[in-house]
């Protein structure tokens, strides 16, 4: 009597008490996907005829590109981003050392590449690049504009900050200007995604698989008599559903913060 008792107690423990495991293989572990920034460029452009005299400033250029927004469609004026700037002189600079006149150095290296190297994020980046000796900043504007796609880009409403380098230095043996215009539409403008929220993601499945490893590892003991053992059986496995409601909810909060990002940069 008393070992079918004993025997009743473990099926009890085993098919009652005990927690049922939800498998580590079922969870939606898929992370949304980020879209992917796009850049706009253009064919870069190179002045025929040079000025006499030449003389081009950061703020003349600014000037001149918004009044050709406001001019054409009421456009509202680009504001002037400092990490702009400096993606535009970092690129310009390039230029000058490597000898090229190109969206994208020798090595592969534009406009996305130098933004991620400093840290700044967007939606969107586009970028103008002229090289001559014009007259003055409305001589340069203009030429950017009587080219449809340096014009596209000057009047591209998804674009909201403006970076602009101009410097004369040597080239090819000829000394002569480069101008550049970084046009962009800061990730900032949408929601934003919590990076530390993919870290407690990668950790918590981490710590599933190290847990779900030892409660296979260990399940033999809840075929002995024992009643430590199962409770400490017992003790994993709430362990383990606790982390995975945890995974999971973290999980949905992380997709639902990317997919608002993505239908904002859609827009």
């Amino acid at each position: 009597m008393k070992f079918l008792f004993t025997i009743l107690l473990i099926v009890v423990t085993v098919f009652i008490i005990l927690p049922k495991i939800v498998p580590h293989d079922i969870i939606e572990s898929k992370i949304e996907e980020k879209i992917i920034e796009n850049i706009v460029e253009n064919i870069p452009l190179i002045l025929k005829n040079d000025a006499p005299v030449s003389n081009l400033t950061v703020e003349g250029v600014v000037t001149y590109t918004n009044l050709a927004r406001d001019t054409n469609g009421k456009l509202p004026a680009f504001g002037l981003d400092k990490d702009l700037n400096k993606i535009a002189e970092i690129r310009l600079k390039d230029m000058f050392a490597k000898q090229y006149f190109e969206h994208f150095s020798p090595q592969g290296v534009g406009a996305p590449e130098v933004s991620k190297s400093i840290g700044y994020e967007y939606i969107l980046i586009g970028e103008n690049i002229a090289m001559g000796n014009f007259p003055d900043d409305e001589a340069l504007v203009k030429a950017w504009m009587d080219s449809p796609g340096h014009r596209a880009n000057i009047l591209n409403n998804r674009f909201t900050k403006i970076g602009i380098a101009v410097e004369r230095g040597e080239f090819n043996g000829k000394s002569t200007w480069i101008a550049i215009q970084i046009f962009s539409r800061p990730a900032s403008l949408c929601p934003s995604i919590d990076k530390n929220l993919q870290t407690k993601i990668d950790v918590y499945q981490t710590a599933l698989v190290s847990i779900k490893a030892d409660i296979e590892k260990n399940a033999e003991t809840i075929k002995q008599n024992d009643t430590v053992k199962i409770k400490e059986y017992n003790d994993m496995v709430e362990k383990t559903n606790s982390t995975i409601t945890e995974l999971k909810s973290f999980i949905e909060t992380y997709n639902n913060q990317v997919k608002a990002y993505n239908i904002c940069i859609k827009n």
